[in-house]
């Protein structure tokens, strides 16, 4: 017995030995792949505690977590007070645009060459549009499906389903993403190279690199914080500039000179840009959502067959319905409550001292 215990103790101890290490292995595995979940999980996420930082110092910040280019015309010294943990990029966006006063988009810049659009770049920043550039845009999210839109989408991810195009050139298809998609794109007026076929349908990212890489060009995606008082100037300076909003498109600056459609053009145009809009909207609010959309095609359907005289009386009487619809007040005050929270105290009291104003000078 006693040889036999020296015989196999030592076995014994090894076969222990090889268990603890195999032990620890995996609970060294577990660790790591714990670890490796969490990065992976907040990735991209976005936490930022400012208060009344320089907006260079917080756009810096968020470009380093969310691994994006934001640029702005605001000043850099623009001071920031917000508070975000964790949020997606989109949410921290809007929060900054909210504490600043200004608007968010994102905008694809498609050249011959790097060089041209750091300088396209340098000029927004400056609150100059490009020179000899081209902008495309349809807006943000509107109409039929903007009303059953809960939140707000990330731009960059939204579905492009492109279609041969008939002049098959590089403005045609930015102009049909612009469309389809809630992005901006701004392209050289002189360079409109042919586009030998479509891009794959994919996120809009996706199709503009493809897009790019046909016609041998290079892209950056650029997210933009623009302020508010600043666009209010460009409107005043000229008035049939196309803005952030305008469904038109193919404007050389902001100087209107741009290729226009027909009316009948732009109410299929705006159709299609709905159906695209409600095919992102979950599956059960779609019903509801084409259902308003076949009412607002009858009646601008009933629209095309009246005089002018009668087409302005039929337009003043709807928007007057539009304007006294509990619906659309709700939605308006919605949107204000949400705004309005993501703002300082300071901010809003502000607001509400501006209203005020407003409303004495309405009555004086």
């Amino acid at each position: 017995m006693f040889v036999a215990r020296r015989r196999h103790g030592p076995i014994f101890g090894s076969v222990m030995s090889k268990r603890s290490r195999l032990c620890l292995f995996i609970l060294a595995a577990l660790c790591v792949a714990n670890l490796g979940y969490r990065l992976w999980a907040s990735w991209g996420l976005i936490s930022i505690d400012a208060n009344g930082a320089p907006l260079s110092t917080v756009i810096a910040n968020i470009q380093r977590q969310a691994g994006i280019r934001l640029r702005t015309n605001l000043p850099a010294d623009t001071t920031v007070t917000m508070h975000v943990r964790k949020a997606s990029l989109v949410h921290a966006l809007e929060v900054l645009s909210a504490t600043t006063n200004s608007s968010w988009n994102v905008s694809y810049f498609t050249a011959p060459d790097k060089g041209s659009i750091e300088t396209a770049l340098t000029s927004l920043a400056a609150s100059q549009q490009p020179e000899g550039w081209q902008r495309f845009s349809f807006g943000g999210p509107r109409g039929v499906a903007g009303e059953f839109e809960q939140g707000v989408a990330d731009p960059r991810v939204d579905p492009w389903k492109p279609k041969l195009a008939a002049e098959g050139t590089l403005h045609a298809y930015l102009q049909q993403a612009a469309l389809m998609t809630s992005a901006q794109f701004w392209a050289p007026e002189q360079w409109n190279p042919a586009v030998p076929r479509p891009p794959k349908e994919d996120e809009v990212r996706k199709s503009v690199a493809s897009l790019t890489k046909t016609v041998r060009g290079t892209t950056a995606e650029v997210f933009f914080l623009r302020g508010r008082p600043q666009m209010a100037a460009a409107a005043e300076q000229d008035t049939d500039s196309a803005g952030a909003d305008r469904p038109t498109r193919g404007e050389r600056g902001d100087r209107g000179n741009r290729t226009t459609m027909t009316s009948d053009e732009m109410r299929k145009a705006m159709e299609e840009r709905a159906l695209a809009q409600i095919d992102r909207l979950p599956k059960d609010q779609r019903a509801a959502a084409i259902a308003q959309l076949d009412e607002r095609r009858k009646f601008w359907e009933e629209l095309a067959q009246l005089s002018p005289e009668e087409r302005r009386a039929k337009m003043a009487e709807h928007m007057e319905q539009v304007m006294n619809s509990p619906d659309a007040a709700a939605r308006m005050e919605s949107g204000s409550t949400k705004r309005s929270a993501m703002q300082t105290a300071d901010q809003r009291a502000q607001r509400y001292k501006g209203y005020l104003d407003r409303k004495r000078a309405a009555m004086n």
